[in-house]
């Protein structure tokens, strides 16, 4: 076994060796294989400063060579390549473009780890998974720089990732309707080609996703398009709350213009993309049949008019030429057994289930029907400064061992933005890279110490190996959420409803209050204390290719911890904590402040401005209240 993330499958060692110290030459037999070849020589110059001879043909000019071989037959399974280390030659060779380029990533890593000089070895690997997939919210807080999107395609591709969805709800730019968009940094349609191209090169499959059905919240704001709420409200006269924009918002099935829209914004977008496929979401309908259809709902079998309106929008998407996908929770948990057979056979469910114990979403079913699934696991870091690794390890190993037993076509690892997006890319790279391990490879799920080491050493060239374990501590699932904390302040009228009694002394729900602990909070908090010295100790000497990575991990602990500490204020201002530790008032809402302006430094050095200014209105009411409360 060798540290490299995914684990290839066979791992031989041999008695040769390959010096990159010389006279090194990379040959190649398509001249499709220059970007892969270019990365490559880039890794071999950063360590020798001798950059090595790019050719195409057959025959070598140089004593050492590396040579990429396509056409070449090396066994079963996806994307399978081979790559043999010899005394004066590599061979890196597979059938496809693809998989040469999967062979030429896993010998950069051997680079990476062993230096100028590799052991000789045979590597013959495929993937367990056909589908290995990233999805990244990019309409709930953070719109990320073209950029920072191509850096990240890059550390995708560098992990075989062959998959990126990016979640919009308001954040393009359609050319009809800029009451959806307006004011939020939208991508335009020239970044979208861009970025299809960028991926395309790297054979990344961008896949177009829209909200479709629920979650249209900055849609159904606009006055022009409220009429179209399932909810028979003037929703742009409520105050923006985060709770509503997750909650409520469903279109209106049974008007005609409701379906007009979807298919105007799908039939401008598809085109865009390269893809066969279209993600049109179509999950959390949670408002469906509690207005405007309510008649209709209770007088037909439980999930017959979201099914009408779900097939009626995967029509608009074949008409665009495009396969559809569609997120499976409706359909797993509110659809009569006796119409699931109705499902397409040629639309792909996406089956999420975030949990550590797999208890939502069940893969047998959409095997049982013969429908085409993904298995989609998270990285836990919605709702979260820091991500939740302590879930996000149990459901994405667990998840991935759940499709491949049910005959999943692909892994799609999720991270979501929810209430604001405060999880920047640096707290939850873990669980990506750990996503991308596991689908590669599901068994190497069984070794998260492996994949910890590999972590360490490929992505943070931590040579000290304290990240990983900084991100355990500092994932620990005890730490408060940014959803209670959010809630706090928001004023919306159905949240109020739902959530019940308040405590009369602070303003926070019983049931919140009641679910706190002293104890479990200063424990969680030392994690993180423990967290930040280990994670400033590593970036000491580490030299990650990201050098954002280590300030958006701090910056995640101390947001953590802040947000334990206003959870202690609340028990000790309702009377149901003694402790004579007092948190003084003033210096929290002053350090709320002063993480405000640091945090607000790090989101733009990867993003536009776009909603910052709601999460960063937030914190510093937050800070005002707790003045108040002193």
């Amino acid at each position: 076994m060798i540290d490299l993330i995914p684990q290839p499958k066979r791992f031989r060692k041999t008695k040769s060796s390959f010096s990159l110290l010389g006279d090194v030459s990379i040959l190649l037999n398509d001249r499709e294989l220059l970007l892969a070849a270019q990365g490559l020589a880039s890794d071999i110059e950063s360590i020798t400063s001798m950059r090595p001879a790019i050719r195409v043909g057959e025959a070598a000019l140089s004593d050492l060579v590396i040579e990429l071989k396509t056409g070449v037959e090396v066994g079963s399974g996806h994307d399978a390549y081979e790559v043999k280390v010899l005394n004066q030659k590599i061979i890196i060779s597979g059938e496809t473009l693809a998989n040469v380029f999967y062979g030429v990533q896993t010998l950069r890593q051997l680079i990476s780890i062993q230096g100028s000089v590799l052991t000789g070895c045979t590597i013959k690997d495929s993937s367990d998974f056909e589908v290995r997939g990233f999805y990244h919210d990019i309409t709930r807080g953070m719109v990320p720089t073209l950029e920072d999107l191509y850096s990240l395609v890059d550390t995708l591709a560098h992990y075989k990732i062959n998959q990126l969805q990016l979640y919009v709800e308001h954040t393009f730019a359609f050319a009809k309707h800029v009451d959806i968009w307006g004011g939020n940094d939208p991508l335009s349609a020239e970044e979208i080609l861009a970025l299809d191209e960028y991926c395309a090169k790297r054979h990344i499959d961008l896949v177009p996703s829209l909200t479709s059905f629920g979650h249209f919240y900055m849609g159904l704001r606009s006055p022009r398009k409220e009429h179209l709420n399932e909810i028979d409200i003037e929703a742009g006269k409520q105050e923006y709350s985060f709770y509503n924009r997750m909650a409520h918002y469903t279109l209106d099935p049974s008007q005609a213009e409701s379906l007009s829209l979807v298919k105007e914004i799908i039939e401008e977008y598809a085109p865009l993309f390269r893809s066969k496929y279209f993600n049109i979401c179509c999950d959390e309908t949670f408002d469906l049949g509690k207005g405007k259809n309510k008649e209709r709902v209770d007088k037909s079998k439980p999930g017959a008019v979201y099914l009408e309106f779900l097939f009626k929008v995967m029509e608009v998407t074949r008409n665009c030429g495009k396969t559809p996908q569609y997120w499976g929770d409706i359909i797993l948990h509110d659809v009569a057994d006796s119409l699931k057979n109705k499902l397409p056979k040629d639309a792909i469910a996406l089956n999420w289930d975030y949990s550590s114990d797999l208890s939502f979403g069940a893969s047998k079913p959409f095997h049982d029907l013969k429908v085409p699934f993904y298995v989609c696991p998270g990285v836990c870091g919605w709702d979260q400064w820091i991500a939740d690794t302590e879930t996000a390890n149990q459901n994405i190993t667990k998840l991935a061992k759940q499709g491949q037993k049910y005959k999943a076509q692909g892994l799609l690892n999720t991270n979501w933005g929810d209430r604001g997006h405060l999880n920047t890319i640096g707290t939850v790279t873990y669980g990506m890279l750990l996503g991308a391990a596991v689908s590669w490879n599901v068994k190497s799920g069984n070794d998260l110490l492996a994949f910890d080491n590999a972590f360490n050493q490929l992505h943070m060239k931590d040579d000290k190996k304290l990240t990983a374990k900084a991100i355990q501590l500092a994932g620990n699932k005890d730490k408060v959420t940014w959803r209670l904390i959010s809630n706090w302040l928001d004023s919306s009228q159905t949240m109020i409803k739902n959530e019940g009694e308040k405590c009369p002394k602070t303003n926070v729900f019983l049931r919140d209050l009641n679910a706190l602990s002293r104890k479990t909070l200063v424990a969680s908090s030392k994690k993180l204390d423990q967290a930040t010295e280990l994670l400033m100790a590593a970036k000491q000497g580490a030299k990650p290719k990201d050098g954002l990575l280590y300030d958006e991990m701090l910056v995640g602990c101390e947001g953590a911890r802040l947000n334990n500490s206003i959870a202690l204020f609340w028990l000790e201002k309702s009377g149901k904590s003694k402790s004579k530790d007092k948190i003084n008032a003033y210096e929290l809402s002053d350090s709320i402040r002063k993480f405000e302006h640091r945090f607000r430094a790090v989101w733009h050095k990867r993003n536009r401005p776009s909603d910052f200014w709601r999460v960063s209105q937030k914190l510093l009411d937050l800070a005002e209240q707790i003045d108040r409360l002193k």
